[in-house]
């Protein structure tokens, strides 16, 4: 093969591998159930590497060597994977040397060349190399925090010749197990934080709290909803700032209630103090 060939090979390679890391993005920026979010990147990965067959595993490492079978499954012909499926969607399997396990103790990406060795290490590759496939691929996505245990996800793929178990697909896995792995971190955080503020919002308004934000920099002030509530001040009728803030005070405390948050600021200390307010009824 020409060098020009191979240049071209390349390109086209990166050129694929950069279109499934903007699908991986994509999915889950706009998929908040992280588990579909999951199954759809197993398509992507499958499709753009052309790997026919692909699985998840969300692996418990306690108690070690127990692995909990997953119905994600990508497939372009179901039937011949009958003999795989089967072993893999059975209650509970203790892999011992199987792929997935050397998948989460090197923490990285891990291939298995030749599935249909005689002397196989586990009665799951013996079922893959009875299906005729030839080697596996599989990563370690991420940990799912969310959950109450150590859950780990576990991406593999099988495929029916060594092609895709060579260097390259070696790279571009560890590359796709990064993006997969930051990317699914985000989603979790995005949802542990819409579920901490929706928390939030239901204390506050059960308990008829507001919550509000000042900035001394740019004097912005920012109201929840409560607090215009409190304050009887429609959304699109407030400042957003300092003076607007102050000017809702009884005149008789702002001098008061200015020096404690000046202090606050000054000392990096708590703003604790008690006002009273003037709402635009007029009612104190």
């Amino acid at each position: 093969m020409h060098t020009n060939d191979l240049n071209k090979k390349e390109l086209e390679d990166e050129c694929c591998l950069l279109n499934i890391l903007m699908d991986i993005s994509h999915t889950f920026l706009n998929e908040s159930d992280i588990d579909i979010a999951i199954k759809r990147c197993l398509a992507i990965v499958c499709t753009g590497l052309n790997f026919p067959v692909g699985h998840i595993y969300y692996a418990n490492r306690k108690p070690p060597d127990i692995f909990s079978p997953n119905d994600m499954w990508f497939y372009k012909n179901e039937c011949v994977t009958a003999s795989l499926k089967n072993m893999t969607m059975q209650t509970t399997i203790e892999y011992r040397e199987d792929l997935v396990r050397q998948v989460l103790s090197s923490g990285m990406t891990c291939l298995m060349r030749n599935m249909k060795k005689e002397d196989h290490t586990s009665s799951r590759q013996a079922s893959g190399a009875q299906d005729n496939f030839c080697c596996a691929a599989a990563f370690p996505v991420s940990k799912l925090k969310s959950y109450a245990e150590s859950i780990y996800v576990v991406m593999e793929l099988f495929s029916y010749t060594r092609t895709e178990a060579s260097l390259c697909s070696f790279l571009q896995l560890e590359r796709i197990r990064h993006h997969m792995s930051r990317y699914m971190m985000y989603n979790i955080r995005m949802r542990t934080y819409d579920e901490e503020i929706n928390k939030l919002k239901f204390a506050t308004g059960s308990g008829h709290v507001g919550v509000w934000e000042y900035n001394p920099i740019t004097q912005v002030v920012t109201w929840d909803e409560q607090m215009h509530l409190m304050y009887g001040v429609l959304t699109h009728n407030f400042q957003g700032n300092y003076q607007a803030w102050e000017n809702t005070l009884h005149p008789e405390d702002r001098k008061k209630t200015a020096k404690a948050l000046k202090k606050a600021l000054e000392d990096d200390v708590t703003f604790d103090t008690s006002f009273r307010i003037i709402t635009p009824k007029k009612e104190v």
